[in-house]
């Protein structure tokens, strides 16, 4: 899927996405929330973002972002993300 608001050049998204995943945490999966909001096929994101007990879970999703938080979890963009790691 393309994403044409994010104008980050590809070797910059290959190297986040691989500190991601050598910093990253497997989690087992057995959290489930239900309806957090319209569209019930972010539940697996959010109860995934519980089980890790992360401090952000980002998403393009304009109903998960008008969430802002859920459980002490901020849901923010791409962008505010990487403008957050600096």
């Amino acid at each position: 899927m393309s994403r044409p608001y994010l104008k980050i050049p590809l070797e910059e998204r290959l190297a986040l996405v691989k500190e991601i995943y050598e910093r990253g945490e497997f989690i087992q999966g057995t959290y489930q929330v239900k309806k957090v909001e319209e569209d019930s096929a972010d539940d697996k994101f959010i109860a995934c973002a519980l089980e890790g007990k992360v401090d952000y879970l980002v998403s393009g999703a304009p109903h998960l972002k008008k969430i802002k938080y859920y459980h002490g979890i901020q849901i923010i963009s791409i962008k505010d993300f990487l403008r957050k790691l600096g």
